[in-house]
């Protein structure tokens, strides 16, 4: 990536953790990048919307970096861990520079009053971001296993996800999934064929989708 940041780029963009892969940016690799792009770096934008499921130490914590990288802005949401996605409350953090200059293209009255309710009380709702988080890490770990032990392996993740490799087969499983009333996402659409992007669900959730996965075809 370094070598592809020219005097003609505007903005690089990274996710951390990654969508569709739960993959992470690690602290040492992403400081490094930051200081080999001079005293003139470009806008660097680091999407952390899923970090609240982030249990690995090493990984990029985008707002403790702001200090000494003038041009990073890093964008988080209350979509996930506080589960407010209809309300599509987002938020970024950056310096005072970088700020203003948002401020000057965005659009007015782009976060309505009832988003604004709701991710004040999800604030305060300190239980629930730690339930929600424990309950995510342990039932992906679970998951994760169960689902390799079957034959369909996924890398490791730090979000609320996990991209299943499931072969030739992805569509068959995907329709038999869903005839179960189980949504997943087909990773042909994301660039990754032979995969499914599956949702770490409630336990009972999970539950029902290795049941699905094992009951004859």
């Amino acid at each position: 990536m370094l070598r592809r940041v020219s005097e003609r780029t505007k903005a690089v963009i990274l996710c951390s953790p990654n969508n569709p892969t739960g993959t992470i940016v690690r602290r040492r690799p992403f400081g490094a990048f930051l200081r080999a792009l001079g005293p003139e770096p470009p806008l660097i934008v680091l999407d952390e919307a899923y970090r609240d499921f982030c249990d690995d130490p090493d990984g990029t914590d985008g707002v403790a970096l702001l200090p000494s990288a003038p041009t990073l802005l890093v964008m988080r949401t209350f979509s996930k861990i506080a589960g407010l996605a209809g309300a599509r409350v987002g938020y970024a953090v950056a310096g005072a520079e970088v700020i203003d200059r948002m401020n000057r293209v965005r659009a007015p009255y782009n976060l309505n009053r009832l988003g604004q309710v709701a991710a004040l009380a999800a604030l305060e709702d300190v239980e629930y971001w730690q339930a929600t988080r424990r309950l995510v890490i342990e039932e992906r770990e679970r998951l994760a296993r169960e689902l390799a032990r079957r034959g369909y392996p996924a890398p490791p993740s730090h979000a609320n996800f996990l991209l299943v490799k499931v072969g030739a087969g992805a569509d068959a499983i995907r329709d038999r999934l869903y005839r179960a009333g189980i949504l997943v996402r087909d990773g042909q659409a994301l660039g990754f064929p032979g995969h499914l992007r599956i949702s770490v669900g409630a336990p009972e959730v999970n539950a029902r989708l290795l049941r699905t996965l094992d009951a004859p075809r």
